[in-house]
């Protein structure tokens, strides 16, 4: 994890050209990003296809390995919670540490950074306090439908997630600092490092000592705490970064201003993720109501009764055998393989999220360095190669879908509603992926709130309403729920774009007068 020191601003060189910034920042920050979503995959490719366990029959063991999937499916929009407050203020730092570095003034992109470490030593105390707390009651609202080892599990799994997101946190405050100066390759190396620890760990807690799923819990947790180590030990003591982080009392003094611009650019995007997150959990109860709604035509006990009626002349044991495997069928699979299709749809996301990330630092260094001329040509050539390989994306996931989820489940069921949400969801891709980067965008010139705005829109007016209307009232089955997400990502979209073009024609005409 050797890397050279960063001792001199990168400003000069984005501003020559522009648009190999944007891929050198993106290639590394998107490499990062992919190995950080590895443990995911890894957690959920060990509990799917290799859980342990002696004392049960296989039939028993695909119905536990299905119930793991779908707790840890449940479990993620409450770390999601923990993990968008922590990006969102994150890019708060990113974006005033770019601008002061497009201003030249590196003292207070310094003070920025050394600030941040603090807000990342205290933010995890807070956090992980409010959602323990609130944690139990929310999985049993969310997990109502669902069985008790699904409940179990989930438990098990957010308690330890919770505990150890401290790491997770200062992991990603410290990746924002460097993404704020323009720095993605250290990120990437460290990230890359815990990333093959996990998947080293992956198999000894859950195979070797039989930890289920909470053995995947605990290998990405070291994972994580290996990592904010590494990043403190090279920004800190080692000084591998151009901003420098101090806490002397010659350098450092506490500076209530910083603090406030922090959480002015920050909150508006926390509030974003944060709603999303809510909009995930909402999902999976809308979800769980339709996998257990028996007026669904979509739905396993709709299908459980027809074909009880069917062999109702078979022998009691044949009928026996018939239940189990129908009860197994309907306390699961619908989260499970939304949450599935969902971690492997994030390695694209990924590369949307380094190019809007990218975007936020280079237009943050341009809007301080008072180049308004070269945000409009940035952003343009950034949309069209998030389109092209939005299209992409979208094209593989639709034809390979059954194919990609096999790698990380044998269950069918889980893999027949990973196979629904790629064959409506994958079509919104390319609207999420535009709409992510002009949001990003417009954070990069100063303007956070519209990112909130068009999340409330998205998800809170036009999403959840749409799927719990349908769900409901309509009995339009699981598919429905996909249909609404692509409906609010294509209406948010268009406008988002129009939002951004206003604000960038308005800079535009302000530095003209």
């Amino acid at each position: 994890m050797e890397t050279k020191t960063q001792n001199q601003s990168k400003l000069d060189s984005f501003i020559r050209n522009p648009k190999k910034a944007l891929w050198k920042m993106t290639a590394p920050f998107f490499l990062g990003l992919s190995v950080q979503s590895i443990y995911m995959l890894m957690d959920t490719m060990f509990v799917g296809k290799f859980l342990v366990r002696d004392d049960v029959s296989d039939e028993t063991l695909q119905f536990l390995s299905q119930s793991a999937l779908d707790a840890m499916g449940a479990v993620f929009p409450l770390m999601f919670i923990i993990m968008g407050l922590t990006f969102g203020l994150g890019s708060g730092v990113t974006t005033l540490i770019a601008q002061h570095i497009g201003k030249k003034n590196k003292r207070f992109a310094d003070s920025v950074a050394s600030h941040t470490v603090v807000i990342g030593l205290i933010l995890p105390i807070i956090i992980t306090g409010v959602v323990l707390l609130l944690g139990d009651s929310i999985m049993d609202l969310e997990l109502r439908n669902t069985s008790d080892e699904t409940r179990t599990y989930a438990r098990q799994y957010f308690q330890i997630m919770a505990f150890g997101s401290v790491f997770m946190i200062l992991a990603i405050f410290f990746r924002s600092i460097l993404s704020g100066e323009g720095e993605t390759i250290l990120p990437m190396k460290v990230l890359g490092f815990g990333t093959i620890l996990n998947i080293i760990l992956d198999p000894i807690f859950i195979i070797i000592f039989k930890m289920e799923v909470a053995g995947a819990a605990y290998a990405t947790v070291i994972s994580n705490g290996v990592v904010a180590l590494s990043f403190m030990y090279l920004l800190i003591i080692k000084k591998k970064s151009y901003t420098t982080i101090s806490f002397r009392k010659n350098i450092f003094k506490f500076d209530y201003n910083i603090v406030k611009s922090l959480f002015k650019l920050g909150i508006p995007a926390s509030l974003s993720f944060a709603i999303m997150s809510f909009g995930m959990f909402a999902q999976n109860s809308i979800l769980s109501y339709s996998d257990q709604n028996p007026n669904s035509t979509n739905n396993p006990y709709f299908r459980y009764e027809l074909k009880s009626q069917e062999k109702q002349i078979n022998t009691l044991s044949n009928e026996i055998e018939h239940q189990a495997s129908s009860i197994t069928e309907s306390h699961g699979g619908v989260i499970g393989g939304y949450q599935t299709a969902a971690r492997v749809e994030n390695l694209f996301m990924n590369l949307v999220i380094a190019l809007s990330s990218s975007i936020v630092t280079i237009v943050g260094m341009f809007y301080g360095a008072n180049r308004i001329d070269l945000i409009r040509n940035v952003i343009n050539y950034a949309l069209k190669w998030s389109i092209i390989l939005s299209v992409i994306a979208t094209i593989t996931f639709f034809f390979f879908s059954e194919l990609i989820l096999q790698l990380f489940t044998n269950d069918t069921k889980t893999i027949e509603e990973g196979v629904n949400f790629f064959n409506i969801c994958t079509f919104s891709l390319p609207f999420v992926a535009i709409g992510m980067l002009t949001c990003r965008a417009m954070q990069g010139m100063d303007k956070p709130t519209p990112f909130l705005f068009i999340t409330v829109l998205r998800v809170i007016l036009i999403a959840l309403p749409m799927a719990w209307i349908g769900v409901k009232y309509y009995n339009f089955g699981v598919n429905w729920v996909w249909w609404s997400v692509l409906a609010s990502s294509i209406i948010t979209t268009v406008f988002s774009l129009m939002w951004m073009y206003k604000v960038i024609r308005e800079y535009e005409k302000a530095k003209l007068t």
